[in-house]
C-alpha cells in the first residue's frame, strides 16, 4: 500500500466516522458551500482537510446544487437544510446570510474587497458580529465564530481583531465613504444628523460638555452621519468634539463632500442645522438643500402673521397630506467675505420658504397645552411642585389663594399660550 492509498483510506474512514463541517466562501461575489472533512494524515502526522463541492447561491439567494450532490442519495443532507441553520454542525447562517445579501447588494463587499484585499473577510466578519452582538466585546468573538457562518470562517482573537482596525487609516475610510456616497447619491437625497454619546471616561481627548441632548450631565462626543433618506443606508460618519454644535459640524461635511468630487448632492436638514453662514456656504459650493427654520427668525414670523390674518383657501391645501402649504420667494444677501470664503460681488440668493399649516394638528396641540396647563394647576394646589410643575405655572398662568376662604383664582397668561399654540 503506498502513501496515496494511505491518505484516501484515513479520508474514506474520516467521511464515516466524523459528519463534515459545511462551510462557505465568497468568490468573485459567488457564494460558494463546500463540505470540510478533517482527518488525520498518518504519513504527515497532521490533521488535512478535504472539500467536496456542494453548490453555490445564485444572484435571487437561491441554493444552486452541483450535479454530483443532486445524485446523492442521503436524505440528510437535502439542499433546503442549506438555506436554514445547519442542524447536524450547530451553526446558524440565518442572520449573517442576510448581512451577506445586504453587502452584495449595497456594493460594500466589492468595496472592501477591492481596498482591502488581505482583509475584507476578517473586516466583515467582525462587522457581523458587532451587528449581532452590539453589547459583548471582541473576546466574545472565538464563540460566536464557532457558532455561526461568517465570511472568515475562523476565530479571530481580540487582540488580533483590535490590531486589525487600528490598520485601517484615515485615507481607508475617506475612499469608502466616497465610493459609498456616490453610488447613493445617483438615487435619493441624503440626510445628515448628529447625535451625542455621553460618556465618564478621562481618557478619550474628544470628550467635551456641550449641548447634551439626552440631558445628561457628562461629557460627549458628537457623531455626525449622513445616510440615505429612502435605503436608511449609512454613507459617511464623523466624530467631533462634545461642545461642537450641529450649525458648526456643517462646514467640515462640505469640505469633505468637495474633497470627494460631490457636486450634485441635495441635503436635507433639521432646523438645529440652520444658521446665516451655512445658508450662504450650500449657496456657495452650489449644493440644492431643505432645511428647517425655527418660527422666530424675524422674516418667518412676519410671514406666519400674515397668514393668521388669511381665510384658509382651498387652493393653498394639499389632500395627499392634509395641510395647507404657502410658498414664498426670499432673497438673503450674501456678504462679500465670509468665514473662509470671499463672494464678488456681493449679491442676493433667491430661496424659497416654504410654511405649512395643518388644522388638525393645531386643534391637538391646542388641547394637549390646555391640558398640561390644567394639569399643573390641579397638582400645585395639591401642594405637589415639581420644578416641571412649577415652569409651566411660572410660564403660563398664575395662582392666587386665598386664606380667608380657601379658595383659589387663576389669572392665565394668554401671550404665552397663544404663542404655543
Amino acid at each position: 500500500m503506498n502513501s496515496s492509498t494511505t491518505a484516501v483510506s484515513d479520508l474514506t474512514n474520516a467521511k464515516k466516522s466524523t459528519p463534515p463541517v459545511v462551510r462557505e466562501q465568497i468568490i468573485k461575489g459567488v457564494r460558494y458551500v463546500y463540505e470540510d472533512y478533517p482527518y488525520w494524515d498518518k504519513l504527515k502526522k497532521q490533521t488535512r482537510h478535504k472539500r467536496v463541492y456542494k453548490g453555490h447561491y445564485d444572484s435571487e439567494g437561491n441554493f444552486v446544487a452541483s450535479k454530483s450532490y443532486q445524485n446523492k442519495d442521503d436524505s440528510s443532507i437535502e439542499t433546503k437544510e442549506i438555506a436554514l441553520t445547519q442542524v447536524k454542525t450547530g451553526r446558524f447562517i440565518g442572520a449573517t446570510y442576510l448581512l451577506d445579501r445586504i453587502a452584495l447588494k449595497t456594493g460594500l463587499y466589492n468595496d472592501l474587497k477591492e481596498l482591502f484585499p488581505d482583509k475584507y473577510e476578517q473586516i466583515l466578519s467582525l462587522a457581523y458580529y458587532t451587528t449581532l452582538e452590539n453589547e459583548n466585546n471582541f473576546y466574545r468573538f472565538s464563540k460566536w465564530a464557532k457558532t455561526h457562518f461568517h465570511p472568515y470562517n475562523q476565530v479571530i482573537s481580540s487582540k488580533r481583531a483590535t490590531d486589525l482596525i487600528s490598520t485601517i487609516s484615515e485615507n481607508d475610510k475617506i475612499e469608502l465613504f466616497k465610493r459609498q456616497v456616490i453610488r447613493l447619491q445617483e438615487n435619493e437625497y441624503l440626510a445628515y444628523d448628529t447625535t451625542s454619546v455621553s460618556s465618564y471616561s478621562e481618557n478619550i481627548k474628544q470628550l467635551k460638555y456641550g449641548h447634551n441632548k439626552d440631558g445628561d450631565n457628562l461629557a460627549q462626543i458628537n457623531l455626525a452621519l449622513v445616510l440615505g433618506e429612502n435605503s436608511l443606508l449609512p454613507t459617511y460618519y464623523r466624530i467631533f468634539p462634545g461642545n461642537i454644535n450641529d450649525s458648526t459640524t456643517l462646514d467640515k461635511l462640505l469640505i469633505d463632500f468637495k474633497f470627494f468630487n460631490i457636486e450634485n448632492a441635495t441635503f436635507v436638514f433639521d432646523r438645529g442645522f440652520y444658521s446665516v453662514q451655512n445658508i450662504h456656504r450650500l449657496h456657495h459650493d452650489n449644493f440644492k438643500y431643505i432645511i428647517g427654520v425655527k418660527n422666530n427668525l424675524s422674516y418667518v414670523a412676519n410671514r406666519i402673521e400674515e397668514l393668521s390674518t388669511k381665510k384658509l383657501d382651498i387652493s393653498n391645501f394639499s389632500s395627499k397630506h392634509n395641510v395647507y402649504y404657502y410658498p414664498y420667494d426670499i432673497f438673503m444677501p450674501f456678504k462679500k467675505q465670509h468665514k473662509g470664503f470671499n463672494i464678488d460681488p456681493p449679491h442676493k440668493v433667491k430661496s424659497t420658504l416654504h410654511i405649512y399649516f395643518d388644522p388638525a394638528k393645531a386643534i391637538l396641540d391646542t388641547i394637549n397645552l390646555n391640558n398640561k396647563i390644567k394639569n399643573a394647576i390641579e397638582n400645585y394646589k395639591n401642594d405637589i411642585k415639581s420644578a416641571k410643575i412649577t415652569d409651566i405655572i411660572n410660564k403660563y398662568c398664575k395662582i392666587n389663594y386665598n386664606e380667608s376662604n380657601g379658595l383659589f383664582s387663576i389669572d392665565y397668561n394668554k401671550v404665552a399660550i397663544e404663542d404655543d399654540t
